[in-house]
Order: structure tokens, then sequence, then C-alpha cells
């Protein structure tokens, strides 16, 4: 029979190893999360489904506002650049993207606080193909229905976390547009139609 004993120290060593990795493992997850554990997000990209016309897929996208406007219905329509994710989901700025696409909820997004130009990720259902317009040429925008989604702030020096369903986040940093260094807690909302959870970084 084989006897073998460790030493309380190395086992030690092994589970703070153990620990550490599963942190780091969570560190760089993509964000948001779906709010369905059972959701399979798929790879395509908004000009796959431009070319395709696919349906049904669950995605996460993101990318930076070209527009945003409310319905008389109190819907919120979000037309986005795709640009490609960082492993913590956050969009990248490398003069790249997969085409536009339109992200709709239920919730009511001011567009005082989401506004053109910063970032948004978010993770939804591909519902349909729709006509529009960029500028005066036409344009087939892939449109997600939001289930979660990620807005993110301009400083890019800052780290973001998001714990379960939008619980957990809390940033100390320095506020560019307020000059003082201030606590953030961000907003958590829930949008009556699609269940969406969002949080909003400022």
């Amino acid at each position: 029979m084989l006897n073998v004993s460790i030493k309380p120290h190395r086992l030690f060593t092994v589970a703070c190893f153990g620990l550490i990795a599963l942190w780091l493992s969570g560190c760089v997850s993509a964000q948001p999360a779906p709010s369905s554990p059972e959701s399979v997000i798929s790879s395509i990209a908004p000009n796959d489904v431009r070319k395709v016309g696919e349906t049904g897929s669950t995605v996460r996208w993101g990318g930076t506002i070209a527009s945003i406007s409310n319905t008389g219905a109190g819907n919120s329509v979000v037309e986005i650049v795709s640009r490609p994710l960082q492993s913590n989901g956050r969009p990248l700025h490398n003069d790249q993207s997969a085409g536009r696409f339109i992200a709709e909820t239920s919730e009511f997004l001011d567009p005082n606080i989401i506004v053109v130009g910063r970032d948004m990720t978010l993770v939804g259902t591909v519902r349909e193909v729709r006509e529009g317009k960029v500028g005066k040429a036409d344009y087939l925008f892939p449109v997600v229905a939001i289930d979660t989604y990620r807005y993110w702030s301009k400083q890019s020096t800052e780290s973001a976390y998001q714990g379960r369903h939008g619980y957990g986040y809390r940033h100390y940093g320095h506020d560019r547009y307020w000059g003082h260094s201030r606590r953030h807690h961000p907003r958590r909302y829930r949008s009556g139609v699609t269940g969406s959870f969002g949080i909003i970084l400022r």
C-alpha cells in the first residue's frame, strides 16, 4: 500500500495557487453575462447576420453608440457601430468593425445618460434584419433584443467588474469630468419585456 504524505505548508501553497487561478479566471470573463446560465453565445458577427439573414442566435456584441432614440411606446432603440471585444467584454478601439447593428429594449434609456460616442456591450437575441440608412446609403441592420448590457465609462484605465446579474460592483477612480476622485455606485435596471439588466458606469 502506497503511503503518500503532504506537508501542511505545501498543501496550503497549492490551495493558494488554486484560489488565485480561480480569481484570475473570473476577472477576465467576458461581461455582461446572459441572465440565463443555459444561454449559449454564438460567435456570429453583425456582418455575417447581414449577409445570411440568420436570426434567433444569442450574441454578445458591443461597440460605440452612433444614435439613440425613444419610441412613443417607451422602448429605446440604440444604433451601435460594432467593435472587437476584449477578454472582459469591453469594446476595443482599433479602427476595425464588423458592421452596425440595432439594439432594442422596452426599458427607457435616457439619452442624456446613454450618450452618442460612448461604448456599450450587450447580450441579446437577434430578432430580425431591418432595412435602414447610414447617412443616405441603404443599410441592413441586425436587430438585437437586449437581455443584459454594460455601459462603459470613457476612462480607459479603470477596471470593470460585474457581480451576478449586475450586483457587487464598486469602482474608485478619478473622474475627468468632475476633476476629483469619487466613489461610483452604478444603477441597475430591469426591462419589462426583455427582463434585461444593465450596469451604467459614470
